[in-house]
């Protein structure tokens, strides 16, 4: 899920929430944005979400995460 509140993006891994375990977790979630983009490494048992602050005028483009098991994913 992306939630865009401003230039304040959220996103979170999963409809159903994904796990978060030392043996199947997701590894990053990268923003592509109309400027660049951004990416943010999280913990294994952490939370499966990361937000990101996005400069003037720039937009969300695409969403990518990696899950450990089941590789990479687009949004």
């Amino acid at each position: 899920m992306v939630e865009v509140d401003g230039n304040n993006v959220t996103v979170t891994v999963g409809s159903v929430i994904h796990p978060m375990t030392e043996e199947h977790h997701i590894s990053w979630i990268v923003v592509e944005t109309t400027k660049g983009y951004q990416v943010k490494y999280l913990e294994k048992t952490g939370e499966p979400k990361a937000s990101f602050v996005l400069a003037e005028g720039e937009e969300v483009k695409t969403v990518y995460e990696y899950c450990n098991l089941h590789g990479l994913w687009k949004k």
